[in-house]
C-alpha cells in the first residue's frame, strides 16, 4: 500500500467512527491530539476560517443551532470528507497535498474553538441520542391558569426554542392545531412537532401527560424530561446533569407549600379523600421533571389513570395534572427503591432565575414574561437580558 493510500485509509478509518447523520458525534479518541495553529505559520486564521466555513455552507444555519465547539468538529468532518473525495479523484494529488489540505481544516478548527485536544466521552454521544424533552403546544381551550387561549406565536416558545436548539437538545412538541407553515419554519432535525388530536374534556395542562404517554418509541429513550414551554430554558444540557448522577433515576423540583388537602386543586379534584393523606408530605411541581425513562413512563402512566379516576368521580375537576402528579410521586410503586434528585438541576419555584442551573423554570417575578435569552459568541454561556418590546426573536 502507498504512503498516499496508507494515509488515506488512517483517515477514513477515523471518520467511519462518526455518525454524523446523528448530528453531534466525535471523531478523534481521547489521544488524538489537534496540531496547533504554530504549525501552520504560513495561513492567516481570517483566511482559514472562510475557507473552513465554505467547506460547510450548504448547511451552515443548521450547524449553527450547536455550541461553537461541535459547529466546528462536524464542520472539520464533513471539510476532511470533501478532502478526502478530492484526494481519491485527482490523479495529481500527492500526501503532500493531502497532508496541507488536512493541517489547513485542523488549524482552522483550533483557531475557532481554541482546543488543544478533542475529547468526546461515549457516554456523551450516546446519551444526546437516547434523551428526549417532552412538551406540549396546544391551543383547543383556554389556559387554565392564564384563562386565555393560547396562539401560535413564536415569542411564546422562544427562550424554549433558542436554549434547548443551542444546546442540541432533542425535543418533541405535541400540538393540536398548529400552522403548517409554523411547523416548518420552527422544526429541525432534533426539534419536532407530533400532532395530536384536541381532547374536548381534558384541560391543556392534563392532555398533556396523555399525550406523552401515547408517544410511539419513548420507551427506546434512556432518559426523558418533561417540561413546559413558554417559562422554560435551558443553561445547560439536563441530560449530562442527569447522566453524571447514576444513583438518582428521578429529578424533580419542589413547589411552594406542603402537599395537603388545601394545596393547589386538591380539594377540586380529590375532594374529601384527600382528608386521610399524610398532611406534612413535600409538594413537588409538575413543570419540569424527568429521569430514568422507565420512571417517568410509569409517572406518566399514574398520572393518567389517577386523572381518569377524578374525572370519573368528579365530573366538574379538571387542571388536576399538579395534585395527581404529587400523588403518583407519593403514593405509587414507581419510584418505591429510586432517590430523588431534589432541586439541583432546575431553580427553586419563583426564585434565582437568573443563576446558573441547567434548567430554569422562569417563574420569578422579575424575569417572567419580560426577558428574552441572548448567546455570548455562540459559546456555550446563555445570558438573559430585559426586552423592552416584550418580543423575543429567533436567534438561527
Amino acid at each position: 500500500m502507498s504512503a498516499l493510500a496508507t494515509y488515506r485509509w488512517r483517515i477514513e478509518h477515523c471518520l467511519l467512527r462518526t455518525q454524523t447523520s446523528r448530528g453531534i458525534d466525535g471523531v478523534f479518541s481521547e489521544a488524538t491530539v489537534v496540531p496547533t495553529s504554530n504549525c501552520f505559520a504560513g495561513f492567516q486564521k481570517a483566511s482559514i476560517a472562510r475557507m473552513f466555513y465554505q467547506a460547510c455552507s450548504s448547511t451552515f444555519m443548521e450547524l449553527l443551532a450547536s455550541y461553537a465547539a461541535t459547529f466546528s468538529l462536524i464542520c472539520l468532518v464533513r471539510t476532511l470528507r470533501v478532502i478526502l473525495t478530492k484526494s481519491r479523484t485527482t490523479p495529481t494529488w500527492s500526501t503532500r497535498k493531502l497532508h496541507r489540505g488536512l493541517a489547513i481544516a485542523m488549524a482552522a478548527y483550533v483557531s475557532i474553538t481554541g482546543v488543544q485536544k478533542v475529547v468526546i466521552p461515549k457516554r456523551h454521544i450516546n446519551l444526546r441520542s437516547k434523551s428526549v424533552v417532552l412538551t406540549s403546544y396546544f391551543t383547543f381551550a383556554n389556559d387554565p391558569q392564564r384563562h386565555k387561549r393560547v396562539t401560535p406565536s413564536f415569542n411564546y416558545l422562544a427562550n424554549f426554542w433558542n436554549t434547548a436548539h443551542h444546546h442540541g437538545l432533542e425535543v418533541v412538541i405535541v400540538h393540536d392545531d398548529l400552522p403548517k407553515q409554523f411547523i416548518h419554519q420552527h422544526s429541525t432535525s432534533k426539534i419536532r412537532f407530533h400532532k395530536v388530536s384536541a381532547s374536548t374534556h381534558w384541560s391543556t395542562n392534563d392532555y398533556r401527560f396523555y399525550s406523552y404517554l401515547q408517544l410511539e418509541g419513548l420507551k427506546n429513550y434512556d432518559y426523558a424530561l418533561i417540561s413546559d414551554i413558554s417559562d422554560v430554558f435551558y443553561n445547560s444540557d439536563p441530560f449530562l446533569y442527569m447522566s453524571a448522577r447514576p444513583n438518582s433515576r428521578f429529578f424533580v423540583s419542589l413547589d411552594q407549600g406542603s402537599f395537603h388537602r388545601d394545596a393547589w386543586m386538591v380539594k377540586r379534584c380529590y375532594g374529601d379523600e384527600a382528608e386521610s393523606w399524610d398532611q406534612q408530605r413535600v409538594m413537588y411541581n409538575a413543570g419540569v421533571w424527568g429521569g430514568r425513562v422507565n420512571e417517568v413512563i410509569c409517572i406518566l402512566d399514574c398520572i393518567v389513570r389517577e386523572i381518569e379516576r377524578v374525572l370519573m368521580k368528579r365530573k366538574r375537576s379538571y387542571n388536576c395534572n399538579m395534585p395527581t402528579f404529587n400523588w403518583c410521586v407519593h403514593n405509587s410503586k414507581c419510584l418505591k427503591n429510586t432517590t430523588l434528585n431534589v432541586g439541583g438541576f432546575v431553580n427553586p419555584f419563583m426564585k434565582r432565575c437568573r443563576q446558573r442551573y441547567p434548567v430554569i423554570h422562569n417563574k420569578c417575578k422579575d424575569t417572567e414574561g419580560i426577558v428574552c435569552v441572548a448567546l455570548e459568541n455562540l459559546s456555550t454561556s446563555v445570558v438573559i437580558r430585559d426586552d423592552v418590546s416584550n418580543e423575543c426573536s429567533k436567534l438561527y
